[in-house]
């Protein structure tokens, strides 16, 4: 397998990028010693940003289902020693919040603080990461929220449901958030009573 990867290496970078596919299937291949031997071609083709850009798009549609034991870890550090994640877009670095594992969520929640402009987001979609089991999504959600106080007072029904979430890091910075920024203008009678509730 070694020898064969190899040799696949030794090709034209113009035909790697060409049989891109091939590449994507040795980089989630069951057998960890193929998928570790594709790691430098990877590397060395990812200096083209339209290829780097395909590679990535393709791996993070294989991070999305679930996959062999030990290869979304070894995609996700493909992915962030080798690809520049600022490639990404919000929809895709969403998928990889809501993929089947753990590690993938990580890199998404990552992503969504380096790469995703917070903006993209609507209040209530980032309030909604706070409830994420994975930390990572969850400063996702304080940094995004953190970044326009004022578009969250336009809002306050959406970061309420924040005070509901099943972690306490969260519900805690959603008590700190709300005492910063909110005062009686954004919180009228209804909205004080769901948050004594």
């Amino acid at each position: 397998r070694g020898i064969g990867i190899r040799l696949y290496g030794e090709l034209p970078d113009s035909v790697l990028s060409e049989r891109y596919m091939v590449l994507v299937h040795l980089c989630s291949n069951r057998h960890p010693d193929v998928r570790s031997a594709a790691r430098p071609i990877v590397q060395r083709l990812s200096a083209n940003e339209t290829f780097a850009r395909q590679l990535m798009s393709s791996l993070f549609e294989l991070l999305k289902k679930p996959l062999d034991e030990g290869v979304p870890e070894d995609l996700v550090k493909l992915v962030r020693d080798h690809l520049p994640g600022r490639l990404a877009t919000t929809d895709q670095v969403l998928d990889l919040v809501n993929a089947p594992a753990t590690v993938t969520q990580e890199l998404g929640g990552v992503l969504l603080r380096e790469v995703v402009d917070p903006s993209a987001l609507s209040v209530g979609q980032a309030a909604r990461l706070g409830s994420s089991d994975i930390l990572a999504v969850r400063q996702a959600c304080w940094h995004i929220l953190d970044a326009d106080p004022e578009r969250c007072k336009a809002a306050p029904v959406d970061v309420l449901p924040l005070l509901d979430a099943p972690w306490e890091d969260s519900r805690g910075f959603a008590r700190r958030f709300i005492a910063a920024h909110f005062g009686s203008d954004q919180l009228g009678p209804d909205l004080l009573v769901a948050l004594c509730d």
